[in-house]
């Protein structure tokens, strides 16, 4: 019995030290506990003053910067902790994940595979250094980890979901739907699985499968944007014009007052117009008029896009309002020539003149003036052609004359050159007996 309550007493002698010497040597961790980050930061650097050797001391205080998001100061701590210990894992994590969130991303990814040298079966390494291959949009490595994570834990959802997500990126579409299937079988709800899962689907013009799977999303987040607006989508590939306009509406009731939405809002109502929904004149023109309020609001946000100019003008046209239908029709004529048409014709003609298809030159370059007519040094490559080429003089003339016309000052050294060819050609004509 007396050697048992001398054993207790060294036990509980042995204890009071332990923690004397705890409270003594790491103080601050109370702070810690208690998230007073700064007051503990101040304890910790005075306790390295006098013990450098200490790597938990510059582990703590690396992790108490992290807590307060001064991830550079929490590097150089971390750094300083891994070189005094430097197979610890814990430490090596905290380093890689201060690294990766700082943007120092190679960084993070030599310290995450150094700790899957230490521990190949390390979930968060692997998941971490999956994640920052995304970030670095190299895929096939990624997808090569999840694959890897998988094989670990082929119930996990969460992976199947990451490697749907990489083969995506990597244009392998059936890959993807495959494992996104997987993910949604194990978890119904998950947003992103539904949206992903969703466009894939709808993608290969499965319109019916895609419009159940969104429908489910529907039901359960009824108020969610991309939802809406994905369904919106099929509803429209299938001509049900009228549910298209409920998941519209809700999208744009949601946030999304874009000028695509409006579009969309208004090229529905043009096609419920002009379908067999529509039987009257009077539910027509409202029809119409919903489709311009729409087209209008997408006008305003963005007056540049073609397709909603022309379906201005359509509506107009529609509405029997032919003024501001021809209007719209030209302004979306406009809109739909590109000045890279006319660059395209200048460099094709000046191709062909180089090859000396001199006919072939002069056609584009003619072309190029259709679509952009300001391009003046046109004329002056087109006067070259009859002037150098042809000997044709009368006509070289003309195309110098219209480029000293239009440049106005803009091409000096050209404007020169072109005068006096006009001088010297004129002279050449009045010899040659060929002015009138």
């Amino acid at each position: 019995m007396n050697n048992i309550i001398k054993l207790l007493s060294i036990i509980l002698i042995f204890n009071n030290l332990v923690a004397q010497l705890t409270s003594k040597t790491y103080s601050y961790r109370e702070l810690l506990y208690n998230n007073k980050n700064q007051e503990a930061i101040i304890l910790i650097k005075k306790e390295i003053q006098n013990n450098r050797k200490d790597y938990i001391l510059y582990y703590d205080c690396g992790n108490a910067y992290k807590s307060i998001f001064k991830f550079d100061s929490a590097i150089v701590y971390l750094e300083n902790a891994c070189n005094l210990n430097f197979d610890n894992i814990e430490i090596l994590q905290s380093l890689a994940y201060s690294y990766a969130v700082t943007g120092m991303y190679e960084d993070a990814i030599n310290i995450y595979n150094k700790i899957l040298l230490l521990d190949e079966n390390n979930i968060i390494a692997i998941n971490k250094l999956a994640s920052l291959y995304i970030e670095l949009n190299n895929y096939k490595l990624a997808n090569d980890l999840y694959i890897k994570l998988i094989e670990k834990d082929p119930e996990n959802f969460f992976y199947y979901k990451q490697s749907g997500f990489c083969y995506l990126k990597m244009d392998c579409a059936d890959d993807a739907i495959r494992m996104y299937a997987i993910a949604y079988e194990r978890n119904k709800k998950d947003i992103e699985i539904i949206l992903r899962f969703g466009k894939l689907i709808f993608s290969k013009k499965n319109l019916d499968a895609g419009y159940q799977l969104l429908r489910t999303g529907y039901e359960l987040y009824p108020k969610n944007v991309p939802i809406n607006s994905l369904l919106a989508d099929i509803c429209f590939e299938k001509k049900d014009y009228l549910e298209t306009i409920v998941h519209l509406d809700r999208s744009i009731s949601g946030g999304d007052s874009s000028a695509s939405a409006y579009q969309k809002l208004g090229v529905t109502y043009y096609m419920l117009a002009n379908s067999s929904f529509v039987n009257n004149i009077t539910e027509e023109e409202k029809k119409l008029n919903n489709a311009l309020s729409a087209f209008e609001k997408s006008f305003q946000k963005d007056s540049n896009n073609a397709l909603t100019v022309l379906y201005l003008g359509t509506t107009y046209k529609g509405l029997k309002n032919y003024v501001k239908a021809i209007y719209y029709l030209n302004k979306a004529l406009k809109l739909m020539i590109s000045d890279y048409i006319g660059d395209t014709y200048i460099h094709l003609g000046s191709a062909y003149e180089l090859s000396e298809n001199f006919k072939e030159a002069i056609d584009a370059y003619s072309n190029s003036l259709k679509y952009n007519p300001n391009s003046i040094n046109v004329y002056f490559y087109i006067a070259g052609i009859y002037d150098k080429n042809y000997q044709n003089r009368k006509t070289a003339i003309e195309f110098y004359e219209q480029f000293l016309k239009v440049s106005n000052k803009q091409n000096p050294i050209m404007e020169k050159f072109a005068s006096e060819r006009v001088q010297k050609l004129r002279e050449e004509m009045h010899f040659r007996g060929e002015l009138k």
